[in-house]
């Protein structure tokens, strides 16, 4: 989450950033109750995130982040144009490897607090699941949109032809030690901390 945070603020163009969960951790949006959340999630490692939307389980997830500079004009898209957006390349890709991936039309009630249990409008489905959905931050210097694609096995090359699909020119990033030991200091002093975790 923090690294999230960090690459946020130094972004000078679109980065795609890929990675999966170590242990049992459920991540949680921004307005969500703490409570609510520790109820439902027994025992379970818990993280708020600084973008929206519902808890998620990332036990058996591919999680992804696209973080968007404010410089440059996909920031200018409001967020459901921006979600509609990302989310047409994320089916084109999925597409690419499975058969039969649909763009919700209509957004379902809401039947608690869990991201994968309601699909929303523009997420995706796959045989009668929700297999990706997504949340995002927005603030003065770009867009953060969080991202999760659950009950599918993916192959080796998902990310890459994702990146193809979000932008014509795909350049590798690797976070240095300067930026693992700033995500660390936000991390003690946010992501960690109970009052963060806690906060109604």
């Amino acid at each position: 989450m923090a690294v999230d945070e960090i690459l946020l603020n130094v972004a000078e163009r679109p980065l795609l950033r890929t990675y999966r969960w170590k242990n049992s951790w459920v991540s949680f949006g921004y307005g969500q109750k703490w409570r609510e959340i520790d109820e439902a999630f027994p025992k379970r490692q818990l993280v708020r995130r600084w973008s929206g939307g519902g808890a998620v389980d990332h036990r058996r997830d591919w999680t992804f982040s696209l973080i968007v500079p404010a410089s440059h004009p996909f920031r200018r898209l409001s967020v459901a144009a921006s979600y509609y957006e990302i989310h047409s390349c994320l089916k084109a890709t999925l597409s690419c490897f499975f058969n039969g991936i649909s763009a919700v039309q209509k957004s379902q009630e809401r039947y608690g607090n869990q991201c994968f249990v309601s699909p929303r409008i523009n997420d995706l489905t796959y045989n009668g699941n929700k297999v990706a959905g997504g949340a995002q931050k927005r603030t003065s210097l770009g867009l953060l949109h969080q991202g999760s694609i659950q009950h599918l096995q993916l192959p080796s090359a998902f990310a890459w032809r994702f990146a193809s699909y979000l932008g014509a020119r795909i350049n590798c990033f690797s976070p240095n030690k300067a930026l693992w030991e700033a995500a660390g200091k936000i991390s003690k002093v946010r992501y960690e901390a109970e009052e963060w975790l806690k906060r109604t």
